[in-house]
């Protein structure tokens, strides 16, 4: 795109810039203290969210599990795949440059300066991300007239921001902060992709959820990989109606568990649409190991399936 001259800040933003700083940096702050304690903070937050203590140092749960990568496993590869810009590096280097291209969403941009003018030269029709966090998305429909300086101010803020600081959430924490541009993938009624998020162990897939209208009415719906309903709620999201399978499943599945090869376990979470699929994230830290599960008897079951090995992929044997 070349040189851009970047949106002239409104005064909110002048003042808020600097508080954002502020306020990220004290979160590392108390992050370090909680660290430095054995952790008092994040194993009250465990205890209020799941409804018992944790025991972080020999986990048998998937939460504790969960909350035992954060803190104690640091394998190179971790910020790699959280990153959803170098995600693409760590696919080509899996699969070859025109393959990993194939699996993702079409890319308009990636920047460190976005602009109302850069921004909106990309169209509509788009996802708005920042790489380096989870939730932090603003879609913009094709029907829309986008107020494009009020979208690059949000995408300013998020670059001002670190994801998952005092959860110890590590992986987002070495991550360039950036801004990428996605088009988007829409569902048979027009709506973005509904999202198919599948855990894989070991190269197998384990459970599959969907997760429905996730930017007006958010619902998850658990499923076996042979797409029969599961009995399970989880976190704070209600469970949606039984739906029919997503164009594909068997596909995703597939792609899934190839990925998860590679991994004692990872959640590969897709874009399902009408008639095609991209892969959108890899997920290490599911709920950052706070979401109870309803029937609790699951977190013990799905613990126990989850044998630790440290990673030996590819990225750790030739990493570009």
């Amino acid at each position: 795109m070349g040189w851009q001259v970047p949106s002239r800040p409104g005064t909110a933003e002048l003042f808020l810039a600097p508080l954002q700083y502020v306020i990220t940096g004290l979160d590392f702050a108390l992050a370090a203290l909680d660290s430095a304690a054995g952790y008092p903070l994040l194993r009250r937050r465990f205890a209020k969210a799941i409804g018992h203590p944790a025991d972080f140092r020999d986990p048998q749960t998937m939460n504790e599990k969960t909350n035992w990568r954060k803190l104690y496993d640091r394998a190179p590869v971790y910020p790699v795949i959280s990153d959803k810009v170098r995600l693409l590096d760590y696919l080509t280097l899996r699969f070859g440059a025109e393959r990993a291209n194939a699996l993702v969403p079409d890319r308009v941009l990636v920047t460190e300066r976005p602009s109302a003018a850069l921004l909106e030269a990309g169209g509509t029709g788009v996802a708005i991300k920042a790489n380096h966090g989870s939730g932090w998305v603003r879609i913009v429909h094709d029907y829309e007239t986008p107020d494009w300086r009020g979208i690059a101010a949000e995408a300013r803020m998020w670059l001002r921001r670190r994801h998952g600081v005092r959860r110890h959430e590590w992986a987002y924490q070495p991550i360039r902060p950036q801004i990428l541009v996605d088009r988007l993938v829409l569902n048979a009624q027009g709506a973005p992709a509904d999202d198919v998020k599948i855990a894989v162990m070991d190269g197998t897939a384990v459970y599959i959820f969907f997760e429905s209208d996730r930017f007006r009415d958010h619902r998850l719906s658990y499923y076996h990989p042979d797409w029969t309903p599961m009995n399970l709620v989880m976190g704070r999201y209600e469970a949606g109606t039984h739906r029919p399978p997503p164009y594909d499943l068997a596909g995703m599945i597939a792609m899934a568990e190839e990925l998860g090869k590679d991994f004692d376990y990872i959640r590969v979470d897709f874009l399902a649409g009408s008639h095609e699929w991209r892969l959108n994230e890899l997920t290490l830290y599911r709920s950052s190991g706070l979401a109870a599960f309803d029937p609790q008897e699951l977190d013990l079951h799905y613990g126990r399936m989850w044998k630790h090995r440290t990673y030996e992929g590819i990225w750790g044997r030739n990493p570009p």
